[in-house]
């Protein structure tokens, strides 16, 4: 095996007994300067990889939940839900089983509905999710057109929705009023 000889000499003269054992086989090169490259942004960009491909996943998660509810048909996110996912937000609560009831319920008042995603973000783990969205619906009894900010924190379990908590104030909102 050939080893790589180096015609600079340490700061001392010479090659150190420390230098001389770092000596890598010739033709080896490339491969560290490719463990260096790796080390100083593959890891991180593995590490980054991962989290973009976590978040983007999440997105599409929230875009079926989002179609399915201006289509009121819970059929085209059952699937993100864990069997004992549950639903939380000021009106009330609703289980993974009664949410398809939950939205035929909604839009016996309301019609309309457009849901805009300002902010989605997404746990290093995947554990914990956060979206901000504005929920824009108009009330049928008045024709009434309103918005409501919306904050939801959501547990994922095996990427399943467990908990999906929803914030928001009621006070001027068309929904507290159906």
């Amino acid at each position: 095996m050939q080893y790589l000889k180096t015609d600079r000499p340490c700061l001392a003269g010479g090659d150190s007994p420390s230098r001389q054992a770092r000596r890598v086989p010739r033709g080896t090169g490339w491969l560290l300067a490719l463990a260096a490259l790796f080390t100083a942004i593959g890891i991180p960009g593995v590490a980054y990889a991962d989290s973009a491909a976590r978040t983007a996943a999440f997105k599409a998660l929230v875009d079926r939940q989002v179609r399915a509810w201006v289509k009121g048909d819970f059929s085209i996110a059952a699937g993100d839900w864990a069997d004992e996912g549950e639903l939380r937000s000021p009106g009330g609560r609703a289980p993974k089983s009664e949410l398809q009831a939950a939205m035929t319920d909604y839009f016996k008042s309301f019609k309309d509905l457009e849901v805009v995603v300002t902010q989605v973000f997404v746990s290093t783990d995947g554990r914990k999710a956060a979206i901000e969205w504005d929920w824009n619906v108009t009330r049928i009894r008045d024709g009434k057109r309103g918005n409501t900010h919306d904050a939801i924190i959501v547990d994922l379990e095996r990427g399943k929705i467990k908990s999906w908590r929803e914030y928001f104030d009621f006070g001027n909102s068309v929904d507290a009023h159906p």
